[in-house]
């Protein structure tokens, strides 16, 4: 979706993901793969935006693959990079890198995952390559992204996704985690948005955004998620309550609050309810 956008806005995109793709013209490697990255980065680049990323619930299942592919994967497009003529560089980092009740920008990271860690250690790397002169290096802490495309993402935030299909293909929704819990939630279309505003203010006004940015989102109450995506799917389903204890360790260590004056600052976008989320299902179909 980014590169879709960044593409009707004139920009020439590379694109690269270990997933073929070749509808999109992306290039297929895995971010450890020092000689194609190589290949495929051309010698002139104005921004890397660096999404490559395992995800939360896999992380915790498989920690040492996750150190592998999201800090030792970011050393190595580093490495690639410390030749291509200090190009800004944009990383989707994450709300895992907090923990507590409320974060805002300068909270300090206090992770409780094995993929919060690992975004922090990442945090730290492009920190010290743009030290370096490597790289023009930012974070964009996202918080969770839905309702995600595609199938379930690995992240333990992906039953928020799960819930809304469910309902919209009327079948039963069923909620992993304790009553009360809230979790903050942006669209995948304002995620895009803020992504690519990021970027092109990088590109043309680095001064003005910070190293590591809240990137927007709204908090929301799980069961009132559940409630809404009945009231919304086209026939009957149930809520079941089936606490998934690894799911539950994970988001219930996540920030339930989240300011973000520097992208409010910068004019970044934000749902303005989970009305507006499941609007945005509804409208990419």
């Amino acid at each position: 979706m980014l590169a879709a956008k960044l593409r009707s806005r004139d920009w020439v995109v590379v694109g690269i993901d270990r997933v073929p793709q070749p509808r999109l013209g992306v290039v297929t490697a895995d971010i450890r793969d020092v000689a194609t990255l190589g290949r495929a980065l051309p010698r002139h680049i104005d921004i890397v935006i660096h999404m490559a990323s395992l995800l939360s619930a896999f992380c915790e299942k498989n920690p040492a693959e996750a150190f592998d592919v999201n800090v030792a994967g970011t050393a190595k497009l580093l490495e690639v990079l410390a030749d291509r003529g200090q190009p800004a560089l944009l990383m989707a980092s994450s709300i895992a890198v907090f923990n507590g009740v409320r974060a805002t920008d300068d909270t300090p990271v206090r992770p409780s995952s094995a993929y919060g860690t690992s975004k922090v250690m990442a945090e730290l790397l492009i920190a010290d390559a743009t030290r370096r002169g490597i790289v023009r290096g930012h974070a964009a802490r996202l918080p969770t992204v839905a309702v995600r495309p595609g199938p379930p993402s690995g992240a333990a935030s992906a039953f928020a996704s799960t819930m809304v299909k469910n309902a919209f293909d009327g079948t039963d929704i069923s909620v992993p985690v304790p009553a009360g819990q809230q979790i903050v939630l942006t669209s995948p279309t304002a995620a895009v948005e803020n992504l690519y505003r990021l970027a092109e203010t990088l590109v043309r006004e680095r001064a003005i955004v910070p190293n590591t940015i809240n990137v927007p989102g709204i908090a929301v109450d799980v069961d009132d998620i559940a409630q809404q995506c009945r009231a919304a799917a086209p026939a009957t389903v149930r809520i079941r309550r089936e606490i998934d204890p690894e799911v539950a360790a994970v988001v219930t260590s996540w920030p339930a609050g989240w300011d973000c004056p520097s992208a409010v600052r910068l004019g970044l976008q934000q749902d303005t309810s989970f009305a507006d989320i499941l609007a945005d299902y509804r409208l990419r179909g």
